[in-house]
């Protein structure tokens, strides 16, 4: 391998780079799943490892989304029970005056 020039030190310094933001990436991920009730250990460790987090993350930021619209629909349920009311949800209508 020293014939071409490369060592082994020398792509670890070329990764040193990728692996310090996926270790970034990771901190920030593991503290997303302690908010969402997963994993955390798990999905640091997917969010750390270089090219896996690019299938990883848009797969767990869609999976929020859909959690943040469940509970945002739950919470659209319960205002007109709790107030008595109905919503109504049609489209609004203008009155030319």
């Amino acid at each position: 391998m020293q014939g071409d020039g490369t060592s082994g030190l020398a792509i670890f310094f070329q990764l040193l780079p990728l692996l310090f933001i996926g270790g970034i990436l990771g901190v920030i991920m593991a503290v997303v799943a302690t908010k969402v009730g997963k994993n955390p250990v798990l999905w640091f460790l997917l969010s750390a490892i270089p090219f896996v987090n690019m299938f990883f993350l848009p797969i767990v930021l869609w999976r929020c989304v859909i959690d943040l619209h469940r509970k945002v629909e739950a919470l659209e349920r319960l205002i007109p029970t709790t107030l008595g009311q109905t919503i109504d949800r049609g489209e609004p209508t203008f009155s030319r005056e």
